[in-house]
């Protein structure tokens, strides 16, 4: 059987829509549902399972939710990356000008944002407002 993968799509689902789908998988594997068809039980059930897994699946974070860095960045550290950024952020302009909804306005935006939260975090860990 061929199966359909799911593992890119995240679905919203409840804790009960789980549930049921779990024990639908059960009652399809031991026959009490229904006699299989085309595909065996067991198939039938895997497939339960599967769906089953990627809805209760926790979703990705965004990009927005992710911190800057996993460890403490010193005013060096920031300085640097800072003075590498800029000179990309020189040629590359504004997001528009690429196309907000193009792979390089997309990039434009998130180096324009961590450049902000770097310099942000500078300020914070330098004591002045």
């Amino acid at each position: 059987m061929s199966m359909t993968t799911f593992s890119s799509v995240q679905l919203a689902a409840s804790a009960e829509l789980v549930r049921l789908a779990a024990v639908i998988a059960d009652k399809v594997e031991d026959g009490t549902l229904f006699e299989a068809g085309i595909y065996s039980r067991k198939e039938l059930a895997e497939v339960l399972r599967r769906v089953t897994a990627v809805v209760s699946a926790p979703a990705s974070k965004t990009f927005d939710d992710l911190p800057l860095a996993t460890c403490s960045l010193s005013i060096e550290e920031r300085a640097k990356w800072i003075n590498v950024l800029d000179p990309l952020l020189k040629y590359a302009g504004r997001p528009g000008d690429w196309g907000r909804e193009s792979k390089l306005g997309l990039l434009t935006q998130r180096l324009l944002q961590v450049r902000q939260e770097l310099t942000q975090g500078e300020v914070k860990e330098g004591g002045t407002a």
